[in-house]
């Protein structure tokens, strides 16, 4: 089991911490994160009103966050359609070895 803290596991393998990757997500996707931030927000504020008795400021937000709610599944789904491309795959095992070895170079250099 690779540990969290080390960039290579027990085999040589290069990994990204939970952090790297939350962040490269985050980078290549930048509105899911925002819509489930508002999404939140508006969770939370309609619950604030709803414990207050401002049940028509509760209702209203409560519709913000089914909208932010849809905007977000709605970026995420276009995240993963974006994300489909032909497979490009290798002829040979020395293609594969050689994409390996570039995959761990790029890491090693920040580039993912």
């Amino acid at each position: 089991m690779a540990n969290m803290e080390s960039n290579t596991n027990s085999e040589g393998v290069v990994q990204e911490t939970y952090m790297e990757r939350a962040f490269r997500k985050c980078q290549n996707e930048p509105l899911v994160p925002i819509g489930a931030l508002v999404t939140t927000g508006f969770l939370l504020q309609g619950l604030k009103a709803f414990h207050r008795g401002q049940t028509a400021t509760a209702q209203r937000l409560m519709r913000g966050r089914v909208a932010a709610q849809t905007f977000t599944v709605l970026a995420m789904a276009f995240g993963a359609f974006m994300g489909f491309r032909p497979v490009d795959r290798p002829k040979n095992m020395e293609e594969v070895m050689e994409r390996k070895q570039k995959e761990k170079e790029d890491f090693a250099a920040g580039k993912w």
